[in-house]
């Protein structure tokens, strides 16, 4: 079953990336960072697999970078957050 916001989603992804392919694309042209984390957020919620095929993009390549942006936004703030007293 597709939900809405997904299909919504992933077909906005793909038209960026085809019109992408068609202006500027080309072999041995590498997609530029900011498409690769829209798939990447695409992919969170509609998985690896069916992004990459959709996408037509390396599936390893998607999901070592879901991985990655997985485990960034999972990680601790770097210094423990300290009280603050304030006064009216």
């Amino acid at each position: 079953m597709r939900v809405k916001g997904r299909t919504t989603d992933l077909e906005a992804a793909r038209s960026a990336l085809a019109r992408w392919r068609r202006e500027y694309g080309g072999a041995g042209r590498r997609i530029p960072p900011g498409m690769w984390a829209t798939a990447t957020n695409v992919a969170r919620t509609s998985g690896v697999a069916e992004t990459a095929r959709a996408l037509r993009l390396s599936a390893t390549k998607l999901a070592a970078l879901a991985e990655a942006a997985d485990r960034t936004c999972n990680e601790a703030p770097s210094a423990p957050m300290s009280f603050v007293e304030l006064y009216q």
